[in-house]
Parts: C-alpha cells; sequence; structure tokens
C-alpha cells in the first residue's frame, strides 16, 4: 500500500464522521441480530408472497392499507430469495445511512455549518437501533424517511441552480415525494412544509412560488405513475389501489383513536428517555426563535416541517415504536442547528472573556463523546440483542414456528384462517392462503367487511382456524364456525389450532 493511501486512511480514521456511520452499522445489525420476525413485517411479507406465486395483487388479493411501495418491496425480497426477512432489513439498515447523510446535508445547508450535520447526522443515526423505534426494522417509516429528506434536500439544492436548471431539480423532488408516499401515505403531509420551502426560496413572490409548485406536481404525478406499474402490469387497476390505499383510511377500522386521545398519547410518550434529546432540541429551538429567525433564512419553514410531523405522528392513531420515526429526521436537523448555535455562542462568549480569539473544536469534541462514549455503553438496548447472541438465549420465534407447522400439517391448496393481531409471520412462513382478502381482523371494520369474511370461509373452507388462547376473545360468528365444523387439534404457541377433520401430525 502506497505512503499516500496510508495517509488518506489515516485521516479518515480520524473524521467523526467515519466513526459516527461505523458505529451505526454495528448498531443497526445487532438491533436486529436474531430478532424474529415483527407482525407488519409479516403482514406486508405475506401480501408480497401472494403476490409474487400467486398473482393475488394488494388491495384485491389482501385488504391492508399502505401503498404500493411496501408490498412492491417484500414481492421483490420472496421472489428473489424465498422465505426471508434478512433482505428487507438489509434495504432498511442502507435506505437509514442514507437517510443520515441526507440529514446531515440539509442541516449543513440549512444552517451554513458542517457542524450541525455531524450532529444531526450522529443523533440520527444512534437512535435508529434503539428498540423504542422497534430498530432497523422494514417497517414504512424506515423508507419513506429516505424520500422524505431527500425531497426536501433536492428543493434546497434547486434554488442553487440556475433558473434554467432549477425546475429539473424541483420536477425531480416531486418525484421522490410521491416515492415518499408510496410507501407510506402520511408523507403527504409533508406538501404543507414544502409550500413554505417553495414560498420563502422564491422571495415570497407568488408568480414564480405558482411555476414551481406546477413543476414539482408534475414531477408528483410522474413520479406515482412510475411507483404504479409494477402493480399495473400485474394487472392492478387505479380504482383498487385508491380503494385499498386511501378510501381505506377514513373507514371504519383504519384509526383506532379519536385526534384528542391520538394528542394526549403523543404527550405520553413526548419525553422518553431515549429521545429526550429531540424534545430539547425542538423546546430549544422555540426559546431561542428571535435569534433563530436571525440566524436561520429558513426558519419558519422549518419549524413547520417539524409541527406538520407532530400533527402527522398524532394522526397515524398508533403508538408503536416505529411510528416515533415519522418525525425524527426533522427534529433531528433542528437538534443539530440548535447543539450547533448554543456551542459556536459559547466559543464566541470564552474568546470575549479571554480577550484572544481561540479556534477550538473542544466543545463539539466534547458533544460527540457524549454522545457515543456515554449514550451507547450505558443504553442496554444497544447490546441487549448481542448478549442474548452470547449467551444463547433465543429469541421467541413461536409465530414463525406455528407458521411452519401449519404448512406441515396442510397440502399445497390448502387454506388456514388465523385470528388476532399477530398473525402476519403465521400467514407468511404457512405458504398458505386465507380464504379471504379480509384476513387481518383489524379491516373487519369496513362496511361490507364482516359478511365478505363470512361468505369467503363457507366458499374457501380453512383445513386449520388458528387463534390465540388468551389475549382476544373470539366474535361469536368465528366460535359459531369452529363449533359447528372443527375440533381442536393441538395447543401450540399461545394458540389453539382446529382442525376441519382429522390431521395426522408429520
Amino acid at each position: 500500500m502506497s505512503q499516500g493511501r496510508v495517509v488518506q486512511l489515516y485521516r479518515l480514521f480520524l473524521k467523526p464522521i467515519f466513526w459516527l456511520v461505523l458505529a451505526a452499522v454495528l448498531l443497526a445489525v445487532s438491533s436486529l441480530l436474531d430478532v424474529p420476525m415483527f407482525n407488519d413485517e409479516g403482514v406486508w411479507a405475506y401480501i408480497g408472497r401472494i403476490w409474487a406465486d400467486h398473482g393475488l395483487l394488494p388491495y384485491t388479493g389482501a385488504i391492508e392499507n399502505k401503498a404500493t411501495g411496501i408490498y412492491m418491496l417484500y414481492a421483490l425480497s420472496h421472489k428473489l430469495f424465498g422465505a426471508n426477512i434478512w433482505f428487507p432489513r438489509l434495504v432498511a439498515i442502507v435506505s437509514i445511512l442514507l437517510t443520515g447523510e441526507i440529514i446531515r446535508r440539509l442541516a449543513k445547508k440549512l444552517s451554513g455549518s458542517a457542524r450541525a450535520g455531524i450532529i444531526a447526522l450522529a443523533i440520527f443515526l444512534l437512535t435508529m437501533p434503539l428498540g423504542v423505534v422497534d430498530g432497523a426494522s422494514a417497517e414504512t417509516e424506515t423508507f419513506m424517511n429516505l424520500f422524505r429528506v431527500l425531497t426536501f434536500l433536492l428543493v434546497l439544492v434547486a434554488f442553487e441552480r440556475p433558473l434554467k436548471e432549477r425546475l429539473w431539480w424541483v420536477l425531480l423532488s416531486g418525484v421522490f415525494f410521491s416515492w415518499a408516499i408510496a410507501f407510506k401515505q402520511l408523507a403527504i403531509t409533508d406538501g404543507l412544509p414544502l409550500l413554505f420551502f417553495f414560498y420563502f426560496l422564491n422571495d415570497k413572490k407568488i408568480r414564480p412560488l405558482i411555476s414551481t409548485l406546477l413543476t414539482f406536481a408534475v414531477g408528483a404525478v410522474t413520479g406515482t405513475i412510475i411507483s404504479l406499474v409494477p402493480f399495473l402490469i400485474s394487472g392492478g387497476n387505479i380504482r383498487d389501489y385508491i380503494d385499498g390505499a386511501w378510501i381505506i383510511l377514513t373507514q371504519s377500522g383504519s384509526s383506532p383513536h379519536s385526534l384528542l386521545s391520538r394528542v394526549s398519547g403523543f404527550f405520553r410518550h413526548f419525553f422518553l428517555e431515549s429521545l429526550f434529546l429531540f424534545s430539547v432540541g425542538l423546546l430549544g429551538y422555540l426559546a431561542l426563535w428571535k435569534r433563530m429567525k436571525l440566524y436561520l433564512p429558513l426558519a419558519l419553514p422549518l419549524l413547520v416541517w417539524a409541527l406538520t410531523d407532530f400533527v402527522a405522528y398524532n394522526a397515524d392513531g398508533w403508538y408503536l415504536g416505529h411510528h416515533f420515526k415519522v418525525f425524527i429526521p426533522s427534529w433531528a436537523v433542528i437538534f443539530g442547528i440548535v447543539a450547533h448555535y448554543v456551542l459556536e455562542r459559547l466559543r464566541i462568549i470564552g474568546n470575549e472573556n479571554s480577550g484572544q480569539k481561540i479556534e477550538t473544536e473542544l466543545p463539539f469534541v466534547v458533544l460527540l463523546s457524549i454522545l457515543i462514549i456515554f449514550f451507547i455503553p450505558f443504553n442496554r438496548e444497544y447490546y441487549q440483542n448481542v448478549r442474548k447472541f452470547i449467551k444463547g438465549n433465543v429469541h421467541d420465534y413461536s409465530l414463525r414456528d406455528l407458521g411452519l407447522y401449519a404448512r406441515e400439517l396442510t397440502a399445497p391448496g390448502d387454506y388456514i384462517y388465523v385470528w388476532g393481531f399477530h398473525i402476519g409471520p403465521i400467514y407468511y412462513y404457512s405458504d398458505r392462503l386465507s380464504p379471504s382478502r379480509y384476513f387481518s381482523e383489524p379491516f373487519l371494520g369496513r362496511p361490507g367487511a364482516l359478511e365478505e369474511v363470512q361468505g369467503d370461509l363457507k366458499k374457501n373452507v380453512p383445513k386449520l382456524i388458528i387463534v390465540p388462547q388468551e389475549k382476544f376473545p373470539l366474535p361469536e360468528w368465528l366460535q359459531r364456525i369452529i363449533e359447528k365444523d372443527y375440533s381442536l387439534f393441538e395447543e401450540r404457541s399461545g394458540h389453539s389450532i382446529y382442525a376441519l377433520a382429522a390431521v395426522s401430525s408429520p
């Protein structure tokens, strides 16, 4: 190896970004080390499998309330590698690293400080592996965030370009905006902060603003069409997509809480220990608001982005770990900017008190040291999976094993029906079809859904009905079906397996 190459590697090792990215990779991988498939992952994997293996499309072959992006990812994963979870999670880890880099660039462009970018990158990357946000799981929010932050970055880049090039960059930002929506419709709420960004970047002039918005809209429509191509080629149509991904969001069964309950739920989670730094960053931004307006040309659009994410998080209606990822990108940018601003003021005050100009990055190094040296070792969420793996304490794979057992008990072409909340991994690993496209209980509140699934159970009679033993009381209609035509075959993994006829053990 040449001396020049050695010097380059030495300089790389001295850069904080190198160690942050390395730590993020190791933590993200360890956060999913030997971790079983989550229910949501299983639901999307099931939909992707029946799309890949049977040509049954989302919305017509299986009802769930996401846009096409997540189903295409899992269908591709199954088509390439069969039953697995490692591929979607590998894509998730790569997405997190790319999102962190884009967040770094965003914070740098907004504040004009590389230091703000590195701090924002650090706080984002060190949060993603935490169990409180479901680690680096292959959830919709993980992929949505990548395209969201890319949209905002391209908007800023567009207005750094000459006028002739600008519209092409705006057009491209619209494409990525639509791809964020393709993974989770909640990304559409970014339309409000983007409007503020466009307004301020156009010097608050209406005519160029309208031109910019039209170009952005063309990009969004183009991106939406591109994202739907695999679905349309497979035989899907726009009407099914609109009904299954959008209209369903307004119907019973898709959202569990009122808006007031959602907001109160947010504040119950707002000051969780692992997310406290994000709260500090936003509160600091508000406390320094007058100074921020002078310091940041786009201070107001950035605040609108953060507050919109607050509303979007509560509009989701659930408080599962991965839902926290909705507001983390914008709040990470704010934390980086506020932390940089405070450190810079401390440096200036120190120079004034000492009577001489001292150029030092010591406060910055101390802050990163606190984040990396203290925050990681004393947060057991980072290494608990590694500890379990080393000690041989395996995670609970009961749902996967139950699905594989159902596969052994049945033949290709047989149906099984699984009731309860944690159904995804069972369906996916069983390699069997549900009798109905309404395979997931939360969506039985849709008009006509309950009648449809009852009719499907008579038409496509399941060989097995699998229900949890304790947590979920069975509805009367399902209880009647079981009592009439099924007998208890076995109790296994916290579930009761009812068989239509005598099923011999393998």
